[in-house]
């Protein structure tokens, strides 16, 4: 379970069969919506969101930080050189036309990746494989999927500890285009040849534990709980809220 997420929050208990393609579809109504009257609501569903998940703002904050500052200097850039009726402000004309557009990006940006935090932190990796296996994917790709996320992680602390273990021992610090080159592709053949030998042991141990000795996995067949009925429906609704007036 993700920092900062309680085990009793709402969405927790939301079975991600359920939960992933309510939010992905929530996503999308929020992409999608450019009525200037919603960017204002789409914020502040995803706002509602992360104060029943019980989200750790500091982490969300720097999930945001990246995307949000691109989102405002693209703004700034619609705010003084898009077309449209100038408008006077002090020393500059700016676009009124621009600034809509502008805030509506960063209102669409700030939903979208708020949301998708949300989902993430708030979906155990414990019972993702068999909620997957409930949406159909097949298993191929539910392996794949999970095996990827594990090494992605597991690489991160390889290169934590050789740099640690690089410095220890003089290495340079990495300051200048030349270091980066000189230093970059020996930690990445190191990384490389480590997960080549982790990657053929893992093998070898599904091997001997059963893996691919029968084709057919059981399918679990657990019907949906109100809960999970409640959270789905509401998800839909504000996607329709978001979408429907876009298409009048």
């Amino acid at each position: 379970m993700a920092e900062g997420i309680s085990r009793k929050g709402l969405l927790v208990k939301w079975d991600a069969a359920w939960k992933v393609p309510s939010i992905l579809l929530l996503m999308m109504s929020m992409a999608f919506t450019g009525k200037p009257e919603y960017f204002v609501l789409s914020p502040f569903i995803a706002g509602i969101f992360t104060v029943v998940a019980g989200v750790n703002y500091a982490r969300l904050f720097k999930v945001l930080k990246a995307p949000l500052a691109l989102a405002v200097a693209m703004g700034c850039f619609m705010v003084f050189f898009s077309g449209g009726e100038p408008y006077s402000a002090g020393f500059q004309a700016v676009s009124g036309d621009g600034a809509l557009q502008a805030a509506g990006m960063v209102s669409r940006v700030f939903s979208v990746v708020t949301m998708g935090f949300v989902m993430v932190t708030t979906t155990p990796a414990a019972g993702l494989p068999a909620s997957m296996r409930r949406l159909r994917v097949p298993d191929i790709m539910i392996d794949m999927a999970m095996l990827t996320g594990r090494y992605v992680m597991v690489i991160g602390e390889d290169y934590r500890r050789m740099e640690v273990a690089r410095r220890l021992r003089g290495g340079r610090r990495i300051l200048s285009p030349g270091a980066f080159l000189e230093v970059i592709p020996q930690v990445a053949a190191g990384l490389l040849v480590r997960s080549f030998e982790r990657s053929e042991n893992v093998f070898r141990v599904m091997k001997l534990r059963g893996y691919g000795a029968s084709n057919e996995r059981v399918r679990e067949t657990v019907g949906p709980r109100r809960v999970d009925l409640m959270l789905s429906g509401v998800a839909i609704l504000l996607s329709a809220a978001l979408v429907v007036p876009e298409l009048l």
